[in-house]
């Protein structure tokens, strides 16, 4: 199924069941035994959605993580520029989420919602730094992943990556199963974005159902948040990374602009590595050696974007269904989140398969992204393009200082 068609799809599902769960919702009491009948069969498809859904999040961190991982063989002989590489992305993820957390909170968006999470839900009880630490270290494996203990699973993925990395052809052999593997998972990912449509329409009709117009305030907050906190960290931060290391952010946009549109319009990182490139190359002066070592490793290991989606996400759920965030449950989503970016690979619609995995870490109702499904398509555009735009940015600064960044090509007039 193409982007374009998906997108139209699910957009027209999300107003359809939007429409639909006001019609249910204002009509008249001798139709209940109907409306009920219909808020129940719309309820059950809701669920088997959440649940393909939430069926994913664990195989996908695990394999995408250890290929993540496995694909870092250069950093040993790289040396310096290998651990540039890591510092860039670290620091820039983040700043990415602590903009994202701080702007949800000042902001307080989602609180003009009053949602009820379903009956079986239990909010948990956030972890003292002592209890974090003692509990991220997984003592064993497969309870983490049965109990869906996302912080277990990737502690567990990063260190099986590196015995992966450093066991030679046996590992050379074992990291093929897992690149096979995970070409396989985002196929599946692809399979259930085809039922995204009609997910979509029986979570937003319940919704409307129990919740009417407010609901259209509310999402309209989390949307405008979230394009604000994308704009002003691509426009702010990455203007200053580049000022930093004497490079003029007004070519460099100028320059990326074209790559720039084309990311925002394939909506995948993966798919716009040959045009970041040559732009990179040769509009930017950035070295080839540079460029395709850090271009490929930041589609799977940097993704600001995604960052400030998850973070903005979490908070807007736990507030529209107020549960309280403590210092200390903002921590674990600062560290959930800069964790698991190295885990989602550069393809549409996984950024909302991570976001279950965070709202599981949390302890928050993963039905809250039936709040924000319907307008992610455009959010996801937007955040692929500063994905894309941020690993070009490192790419520069790293070529910069490595003495492998051509400024008359850099400066060069088009």
């Amino acid at each position: 199924m193409k982007n374009d068609t998906l997108t139209a799809q699910i957009m027209i599902a999300m107003f359809a069941g939007a429409i639909f769960g006001i019609i249910i919702k204002f009509m008249p009491e001798y139709f209940a035994i109907d409306t009920q009948l219909i808020s129940h069969v719309l309820d059950l498809g809701g669920n088997i959605f959440i649940s393909l859904m939430t069926l994913l999040v664990v195989p996908i961190v695990l394999v995408s993580i250890v290929c993540g991982i496995c694909s870092l063989e250069k950093v040993n002989t790289i040396g310096s520029m290998g651990f540039k590489l890591l510092k860039w992305f670290i620091i820039t993820t983040a700043i990415a989420v602590v903009m994202a957390i701080v702007f949800a909170h000042v902001f307080q968006v989602g609180m003009n919602l009053h949602l009820t999470a379903t009956s079986g839900f239990k909010a948990q009880e956030t972890l003292s730094f002592w209890q974090l630490i003692a509990d991220i270290i997984p003592s064993n494996p497969f309870k983490a992943m049965a109990d869906a203990n996302m912080l277990q699973i990737i502690v567990f993925s990063v260190l099986l990556g590196i015995a992966i990395n450093i066991a030679g052809e046996a590992g050379r052999r074992v990291a093929s199963f897992f690149v096979d593997l995970n070409t396989v998972l985002m196929k599946f990912v692809m399979m259930l974005m085809r039922a995204a449509p009609y997910g979509v329409f029986c979570l937003i009709a319940v919704l409307f159902v129990n919740q009417g117009f407010d609901l259209i305030l509310g999402i309209l907050n989390y949307f405008l948040a979230v394009i604000s906190v994308l704009f002003l960290h691509t426009a702010v931060v990455y203007s200053l990374l580049l000022y930093s290391h004497g490079l003029s952010p007004r070519i460099f946009f100028h320059k990326m602009y074209a790559a720039m549109l084309f990311a925002f319009g394939v909506s995948s990182s993966t798919a716009s590595i040959p045009i970041v490139l040559d732009t990179i190359e040769h509009k930017l002066g950035v070295s080839d050696a540079v460029a395709s070592f850090v271009i490929p490793l930041g589609i799977n290991m940097n993704k600001n974007g995604s960052a400030i989606m998850q973070g903005i996400a979490a908070i807007f759920i736990s507030h529209a269904y107020h549960l309280d965030t403590t210092l200390m449950g903002n921590f674990i989503l600062f560290i959930t989140i800069v964790l698991a970016s190295i885990g989602t690979a550069g393809v549409p619609g996984v950024g909302m398969i991570t976001l279950v995995m965070v709202l599981k870490q949390m302890g928050l109702p993963v039905e809250g992204i039936a709040l924000i499904i319907g307008v992610d398509r455009l959010l996801d555009m937007l955040r692929t393009t500063v994905n894309v735009t941020g690993n070009s940015v490192i790419a520069c600064l790293i070529a910069k200082s490595e003495k492998q960044l051509n400024s008359s090509v850099f400066h060069a007039q088009e």
